[in-house]
């Protein structure tokens, strides 16, 4: 994993040079919590000025490449934005590159993947101020302007909508399972909170009824779990789920938590 990801930002190195002011680690790899054949790599890149659209091109390669060639079943997801931005914090958080596996096929075919802004960054700079690492550059706390709790918290309520929306729970239940868990501590705890997946779901067992248990036991086995998954089954694990169950904490995970309509959000 380490020579894995010396070696994408070592390249980006040699694309932006001196335009990186900063990398960081955030996500479960950050925090102890990363498992091989489920999890993430999660990087934010700062750099000091806008990137013209060859280098955004470039930066996207650079990922995908190092997409192509991971060692894990796991993926990555990555940001880079302007180091302006990162010290005025507005939300949603413009950026200049976004790779995930979803905008692999894009970045394949030439493109650079998506531009504009992301509400979900105001989460991942909240995960990198309180628990990420400094791969270059200072402190992600010196690097990064807080984020108003407001922003985080109408970021994690937008993954919970999806979460509970249509299907979502049923095709990725781990995910869906122990994501949920954490906007339910972070809802009850407030400001400073910044639980992973893993404590979230030890914090969920303590705190919520039993009969929601069962299924937040399979979901923090099925995601700590070692035994090798084909991509197609990274999502479920392979493991049969009850239905039943994880509907019912769908419910009780958008009522627990409150989740507003969108046109009351931030």
């Amino acid at each position: 994993m380490r020579e894995w990801v010396e070696g994408t930002l070592a390249e980006l190195r040699d694309l932006l040079d001196e335009r990186i002011a900063g990398v960081y680690l955030h996500g479960s790899l950050a925090t102890g919590g990363y498992y091989r054949p489920k999890s993430d790599l999660d990087l934010l890149v700062v750099v000091d000025e806008p990137l013209p659209e060859r280098l955004r091109r470039g930066s996207a390669r650079v990922f995908l490449d190092a997409f192509d060639r991971r060692p894990t079943t796991g993926g990555i997801e990555v940001s880079i934005v302007q180091a302006r931005h990162a010290r005025q914090f507005v939300h949603p958080l413009p950026y200049e590159v976004h790779f995930s596996e979803r905008w692999a096929a894009e970045v394949r075919a030439g493109g650079a993947g998506p531009a504009g802004a992301d509400p979900d960054l105001a989460a991942h700079v909240t995960l990198a101020r309180g628990r990420g690492i400094s791969l270059h550059g200072p402190a992600a706390a010196d690097a990064f302007e807080p984020v108003p709790h407001e922003a985080f918290l109408a970021s994690i309520l937008d993954d919970l909508d999806w979460i509970t929306s249509g299907d979502n729970i049923l095709e990725s239940p781990f995910y869906c399972v122990l994501s949920a868990c954490r906007v339910l501590q972070v809802r009850s705890e407030g400001p400073g909170s910044v639980p992973s997946k893993e404590e979230a779901a030890e914090w969920a067992l303590a705190r919520l009824p039993v009969e929601q248990h069962e299924v937040i036991h399979d979901a923090l086995d099925c995601y700590r779990s070692s035994a090798p998954v084909s991509p197609e089954q990274r999502r479920t694990h392979g493991h049969t789920w009850d239905v039943e169950a994880l509907t019912r904490f769908k419910a009780y995970a958008r009522a627990a938590a409150e989740v507003p309509d969108r046109d009351t959000r931030l």
